[in-house]
């Protein structure tokens, strides 16, 4: 009898600590819930909390009592009011308590929790239906309540510090369950160790009384109801959490940005975006803090602001930082105040942003800086030398024959050069020389602080060394070469204007003395430019105050023996210079822009003489490169026909073979034009070009004039012999005329006699002259002596 009822005392106790144990744990859960909500949800969670504690303490509290005496009868009324004491502590404790975050809370709650035990045990004795008083230990009892107080306390605290942690919750939470239950135990020891009743006690029953069975019954029946329904609401309310969050995570992945949910700066959710950003698992930055270790931000103050946009940077998984751009905004979430993060990667941007910078400062072609980089460059390089403080040397360079290069092999071999023209630039000067590309085949190069005037003379010869070696596209050489001019600042200027003009003067000095060169300024230059531009202002007056005048060299016909017709040549009287060379006042007028306007007053005045002369004799006159890309040129041409009344067949145009380059397309409709007039056409220089036989082949031309640097040297130069016999056999069979130009020898006539060449022109025929000189020959009254005398 003894074992079986010292097993049915463990039994119970066992079991009331279990009821405990799920109480407390139901209560502690749903008091965490209680954080997550509104203030009114917060009172609906704490409510059921101290209803499942309280509802499971009572109900432990009596099996304990129970187990202690099966012969006991209760009192219904002072039971029922030791039911609600239970509930009403609890309800307080929990409150008071907030689930244990509140900071030094958890001893406090701990009393006030042993307090609700001790107030239960007491009433549960005056509940007992017995006559016998109870005699109660004051010195046992407290050491009791401290235990109480202890276990229930540290229960308190185990349960909000799992809250707060974040990690390892539901454990914590169970281990402050355990701690609570356990408290209920020490409590029984009031009725067993700290005191009892005086004598036998004798239980009376009556109609308000109850007994163990109907005591065990509530009990039981009060503990399922209370855990029951404690854990019923919180599996709803997980259930429900789970359907907002599905629902969040599907509007989080709808967006292309990324989405970041904090809560008290902590990362409660991420969606893929953000991942992809960052480079993250998801389970990587849960529970880390966002701003400050994620988020990286340079604001004034630490308060984020809401609904403006602000950039900033996030930490990449694998080191280093992403440029984002942010928003946050205030987002209720389960009726707590979340804040939701918008990170837009503005990686792409940043990098379109340099791309832009870069190609406002650079050449798209070649990666060299522009001409607006150049132009900062030079003006630091000015404001250094103003103040003392340094000197540099600019170069000029131009490529020499990259335009018919370009215009034999095509564009990409043209771009081809150009590349490896930067690219070796940036190999032979290294980071001690600036070099930039201006446009087309134009660069410059700034040398500082060069120690000498030979250390910048050395740079030049490497420079043009260097880009005189072939350049290699598909197989084929491109020979181009360079021209340098170069300036030294403080000697040469000390502003920027001044001293590009003077690198620009010594490259114009370099190209025209055989290109391949380099040249430094010169003062002499700088006279020579200023003559220059007042030439050209003054040329465009020459026209109205009649300085210009047309003179005529003939073109003899080797097999009649007689002038076929004229060249028409430009010379200007200049009132101050006397008589100007055309090779320096026709590059003057190409580099100014008049020579259209000079081209058309010689072609209409020519048109015009010709058209007053006896006989038909035909007229020659040049076309610049510039007046083949004008469109409207045939109807140049054919206005001056009329206005001379002079017939198309008396006209030849002549062209030379560069002119047709520039524009190969254009140049090439507008003589179709003008040859569809009846105008002759003829090509001048043959020989020099770069492709003459593709461009026979490709223009309508009517006669052909060999260079006279061919016909100089024929007889006397076997090559140059050879030359002269291959054009004059290809131009019989294309059926194209000849004629030789530069003719001052009888040896050089009687050679081209011999091989059959149509027409000559040079000294021995006739000098430029006046048309008043050969009137008798346009006017038909005397033969042509001079070309009999050389048949002779």
């Amino acid at each position: 009898m003894i074992a079986l009822a010292e097993a049915r005392l463990a039994t119970l106790i066992v079991l009331a600590t279990i009821v405990a144990f799920a109480a407390f744990l139901t209560a502690f859960r749903l008091s965490a819930r209680s954080r997550e909500g509104t203030a009114e949800g917060r009172t609906g969670w704490t409510f059921l909390a101290g209803v499942a504690a309280g509802s499971g303490l009572w109900s432990a509290h009596l099996l304990l009592a129970i187990a202690a005496d099966g012969d006991l009868v209760f009192r219904s009324g002072p039971l029922v009011v030791s039911y609600f004491v239970a509930v009403a502590g609890a309800l307080v404790c929990f409150a008071f308590a907030g689930g244990g975050e509140r900071r030094g809370g958890a001893p406090l709650v701990g009393i006030m929790a042993a307090a609700t035990v001790l107030a239960v045990d007491l009433i549960d004795l005056a509940a007992l239906s017995t006559d016998r008083p109870v005699v109660l230990h004051g010195a046992a009892m407290t050491v009791t309540f401290a235990g109480m107080a202890l276990l229930l306390g540290t229960g308190f605290a185990l349960a909000g510090r799992s809250h707060r942690r974040g990690s390892d919750r539901d454990l914590e939470r169970a281990a402050g369950a355990l701690a609570a239950a356990l408290a209920l135990p020490i409590s029984n020891s009031l009725l067993l160790g700290t005191g009892g009743f005086v004598g036998a006690p004798v239980y009376a029953a009556g109609p308000d009384t109850m007994g163990v069975p109907a005591v065990a019954a509530m009990a039981a029946g009060l503990m399922f109801l209370a855990v029951g329904t404690g854990m019923a609401t919180a599996l709803i309310d997980r259930n429900g959490q789970y359907v907002s969050q599905r629902r969040l995570r599907q509007m989080q992945e709808a967006s292309v940005e990324g989405i970041v949910v904090v809560l008290d700066n902590k990362v409660v959710d991420v969606n893929d975006s953000f991942l992809r950003i960052t480079g993250f698992a998801r389970e990587e930055v849960r529970g880390l803090p966002f701003v400050g270790s994620l988020l990286q931000v340079d604001l004034s103050d630490d308060r984020l602001p809401q609904s403006v946009l602000w950039e900033g940077h996030v930490a990449g998984a694998r080191g280093g930082l992403v440029p984002v751009e942010v928003v946050a905004r205030p987002f209720d979430y389960d009726g707590r105040p979340h804040t939701v993060f918008a990170v837009r990667d503005l990686s792409d941007r940043r990098d379109a942003e340099l791309r832009i910078r870069f190609l406002a400062e650079h050449d798209v072609l070649t990666g060299l800086p522009n001409r607006a980089s150049f132009q900062r460059e030079l003006e630091r390089g000015c404001e250094a030398v103003c103040a003392g403080t340094g000197r540099f040397a600019l170069f000029c360079l131009d490529l020499d024959r990259f335009k018919e290069a370009n215009d034999v092999f095509g564009h990409l071999a043209g771009d081809h050069v150009l590349l490896q023209t930067a690219s070796r630039l940036r190999e032979l000067l290294g980071p001690s020389a600036f070099a930039a590309r201006l446009g087309g085949d134009e660069f410059v190069v700034m040398l500082r602080d060069p120690p000498s005037t030979r250390v910048v003379a050395d740079v030049a010869d490497e420079i043009v060394a260097v880009l005189g070696r072939p350049f290699l596209y598909n197989g084929q050489r491109i020979i181009v070469g360079a021209s340098v001019g170069i300036a030294v600042a403080p000697a040469d200027g000390d502003t920027p204007e001044l001293v590009l003009a003077r690198a620009d003067m010594a490259l114009y000095r370099a190209k025209g003395e055989g290109r391949g060169l380099y040249r430094f300024f010169e003062q002499a230059m700088d006279e020579e430019t200023r003559v220059r531009r007042t030439l050209a202002f003054e040329l465009r007056d020459a026209i109205v105050e009649n300085q210009l005048e047309l003179y005529y060299q003939p073109l003899a016909d080797v097999s009649s023996n007689g002038i076929v017709g004229f060249e028409a040549l430009v010379r200007w009287h200049h009132p101050v210079h006397g008589t100007i060379s055309p090779t320096v006042f026709i590059s003057i007028a190409e580099e100014s822009g008049f020579i259209s306007e000079l081209g058309e007053w010689v072609l209409r005045t020519a048109c015009a003489e010709a058209g007053r002369w006896k006989e038909k004799l035909k007229i020659a006159v040049n076309l610049s490169p510039l007046q083949l890309e004008q469109p409207n040129l045939p109807e140049i041409v054919h206005e001056a026909l009329i206005a001379g009344r002079l017939a198309p067949n008396r006209l030849e145009i002549e062209v030379t073979e560069g002119s047709l380059m520039r524009n190969p397309q254009r140049a090439l409709d507008v003589l179709r034009r003008i040859k569809a007039l009846g105008v002759g056409i003829a090509m001048d220089d043959f020989g020099t070009g770069f492709s003459s036989l593709s461009t026979l082949q490709s223009f309508p031309f009517d006669k052909l004039k060999i260079d006279r640097s061919f016909v100089d040297r024929v007889g006397e130069h076997a090559q140059a012999s050879s030359i002269v016999r291959a054009v004059l056999g290809l131009s019989r069979s294309l059926e194209i005329r000849v004629v030789a130009e530069g003719v001052e020898t009888a040896a050089q006539f009687h050679f081209l006699a011999e091989q059959s060449c149509d027409e000559v022109q040079g000294f021995m025929i006739g000098r430029p002259m006046p048309i008043a000189a050969y009137a008798d020959v346009v006017n038909g009254e005397t033969a042509v002596p001079s070309v009999e005398r050389l048949r002779a």
